[in-house]
């Protein structure tokens, strides 16, 4: 279904929809396919080859297979057009803590989430969310609890979010993934989940960066401030860009230094709890985060030149590991990642390299956020701070 066909669509409290199905009226097992999503729009090919899927008290239940298998429990949507925006909301309680996942499909097919364009999967580890690459992004969650996954779509990729029970969480962000047609899908293999609703409504949103540079701009001794064109949504211009440590430039449409490396600048996103992504030529970098404008006290996520990950922490200038990992991870262009909240860093690299540390007491309120380089001197061009917990609309 194409947005162009919006007029043909239902609303509730204002809000239309591209697919709604809030699973009102009870049905014995099996559902039998297709079926059509109550109240609509929308309608699914619901495949039950292991299991029979049923509904009661307002929501359906996927049950255990008994010989699982990807492909043989699930439903999917018809046809929906990629746009920015376009977002696929999902509310579950699980039973059984196994494996089960939700999000978009390039065909009309139940399959893997791992083999999705944009996919969160329950993991078999209790608890924990994974995406559609197989790396954790959230854990600690409890059976018989009500959350919220929602995967929002880019022009390319996605964001990745969950409701924990309190709030929204921005968990991850992807750049890859083009396909234009996309089939909304809920896929079991060994789970046991109630799902109350799943929904694709018509009002497009994304989260809104606090601060984004593309450094596309004139050579220049200094970094000026922020264009807010380091990501594909809109937002996080006009920051100033402050060195906490050497000189750092704009060279060839790219953040860099003509120092001898471990320059840093920073800018002030204003919040603590955020979500920060920068895209380099190569290895030996790092992302800053709570930092307070100067050389003194803040946090770094960095990737070494060897391919090694660090967590590290700089008080009155002296820098300390807190946690790190040698994936070795190859020469070439990178994607980092930096995901604080509260206490609690996670460093990914390229999306399935992955570090966290729990202990992240020092400066956490603190709001300034950058990039350091290494004395091979990358470039990078593209930086961009999200917030960790965004404003999202109420139909969310």
């Amino acid at each position: 279904m194409s947005l162009a066909q919006c007029f043909l669509q239902t609303s509730m409290g204002g809000v239309k929809y591209l697919l709604r199905d809030d699973f009102s009226t009870a049905d014995s097992a099996p559902l039998g396919t297709p079926r059509a999503a109550e109240p609509g729009p929308g309608s699914w090919t619901v495949v039950e080859t292991d299991g029979n899927l049923s509904i009661a008290s307002g929501a359906v239940t996927f049950p255990a297979q008994s010989s699982p298998a990807w492909g043989d429990q699930g439903i999917v949507s018809g046809a929906i057009t990629r746009a920015a925006g376009v977002v696929l909301v999902v509310a579950i309680n699980v039973t059984t803590w196994e494996e089960f996942g939700l999000g978009w499909h390039t065909a009309a097919a139940i399959v893997d989430p791992d083999s999705a364009q944009h996919a969160l999967q329950l993991n078999a580890a209790n608890g924990q969310i994974d995406d559609d690459s197989g790396t954790a992004l959230h854990t600690g969650l409890s059976t018989g609890t009500n959350y919220k996954a929602a995967i929002v779509l880019r022009a390319a990729g996605a964001h990745y979010l969950v409701h924990d029970g309190t709030e929204w969480l921005l968990e991850s962000i992807a750049a890859s993934g083009t396909t234009a047609t996309l089939y909304a899908m809920l896929s079991n293999l060994d789970g046991v989940v109630v799902c109350d609703y799943a929904r694709v409504p018509d009002a497009l949103w994304t989260p809104t960066p606090l601060a984004s540079d593309s450094f596309n701009r004139a050579n220049s001794s200094t970094l000026g401030n922020t264009d807010g064109a380091g990501a594909e949504e809109s937002g996080g211009s006009g920051l100033v860009w402050t060195d906490i440590v050497g000189d750092c430039e704009i060279i060839s449409n790219a953040f860099g230094t003509n120092g001898p490396g471990n320059d840093s600048a920073t800018v002030d996103a204003g919040e603590s709890d955020v979500v920060i992504q920068l895209d380099c030529n190569d290895r030996n970098l790092s992302a800053v985060f709570r930092g307070n404008g100067t050389s003194d006290d803040y946090w770094f996520g960095n990737l070494d030149s060897a391919g090694g990950m660090q967590i590290r922490e700089v008080l009155s200038g002296t820098a300390t590991t807190r946690a790190s990992s040698s994936p070795g991870i190859a020469s070439g262009a990178v994607t980092l990642l930096v995901i604080a909240d509260d206490e609690d860093i996670t460093f990914l690299v390229n999306g399935g390299n992955r570090l966290t540390y729990g202990l992240a007491a020092a400066y956490k309120t603190a709001t300034c956020h950058g990039i350091r380089l290494g004395s091979s001197v990358p470039g990078v061009n593209n930086f961009s701070v999200w917030p960790r917990k965004p404003t999202t609309p109420g139909w969310m």
